[in-house]
């Protein structure tokens, strides 16, 4: 668990880029998880950070999710998967 921590704190924030200060982690569904290519029966948990600025943001949940599912392929290479 200290080797996940580690990595995903080295993470820019998902949303600006910015030095992270929150750490946050998604379990996709529905059509994200179709487009992540999680098998069937199986469950992927998608880590990320997020800058203070983007934290406080209302609705940034949703944000995060939309930008998984904008681009799987290159959050896959981002995360290192």
């Amino acid at each position: 668990m200290d080797d996940i921590h580690s990595a995903v704190s080295q993470l820019p924030c998902i949303l600006c880029g910015g030095d992270p200060a929150i750490g946050g982690a998604l379990t996709p569904k529905g059509d994200l998880a179709r487009a992540l290519k999680v098998p069937p029966g199986k469950t992927r948990v998608l880590f990320y950070t997020l800058c203070g600025q983007c934290f406080e943001r209302p609705g940034v949940q949703a944000e995060v999710e939309k930008k998984f599912s904008e681009s799987p392929a290159a959050m896959i290479k981002r995360l290192g998967f």
